[in-house]
């Protein structure tokens, strides 16, 4: 895992990613970035196009989050998410690994098979058109309501099979939750 905020820095995330490719004995590939993942994507094609056959990006539109939280504050649904309640909006949690990185780390890595099956699951119908847990982080005064874990919930089989599970697994304990080659 790393310990420093600096070592999450674009520039090295992109450069591992062409390290990855290059490893993998590729010219080019098809990035694929969600959430924290779409900023490095966008660095990608904006700093390595000859590298990239093509971008996909789920969540986060072009340059946001690479301009820093305070441009994603910027866009946030003030209706959704009150600056009084949700000062960040939902990405409370982004200002939660700010402020306590360490512990936001541990937690995941305290059960990584639990925090994997946490995060590979079914969304709620109930929760559309509500706050996202994400934006409960910081008040609920960590991931999972503050817990030292994740909670060890059922797998969710229509979304991550055993084997897949064991996969993520194995690959994020060898390398840390948020360390070196965990993507």
């Amino acid at each position: 895992m790393y310990d420093q905020h600096s070592q999450y820095a674009q520039e090295l995330i992109v450069a591992d990613m062409i390290h990855l490719l290059d490893a993998l004995g590729r010219d080019q590939a098809i990035w694929v970035g969600h959430d924290w993942g779409s900023s490095v994507v966008w660095n990608l094609a904006s700093h390595q196009p000859d590298r990239c056959a093509a971008v996909a990006n789920l969540c986060l539109p072009y340059y946001t989050l690479e301009r820093g939280l305070e441009a994603c504050v910027a866009l946030v649904d003030r209706h959704m998410y009150p600056v009084e309640q949700y000062p960040a909006g939902n990405w409370e949690y982004q200002l939660f690994y700010q402020e306590h990185f360490a512990r936001a780390t541990a937690v995941m890595e305290a059960n990584i098979y639990s925090t994997v099956k946490v995060f590979f699951r079914k969304g709620n119908p109930a929760g559309q058109r509500q706050p996202s847990a994400t934006a409960r982080v910081r008040s609920d005064g960590g991931w999972f309501n503050g817990a030292e874990a994740a909670p060890d919930l059922p797998q969710d089989q229509d979304v991550i099979t055993e084997e897949s599970l064991c996969a993520y697994t194995s690959a994020l304990e060898r390398n840390g939750f948020l360390g070196p080659n965990s993507y």
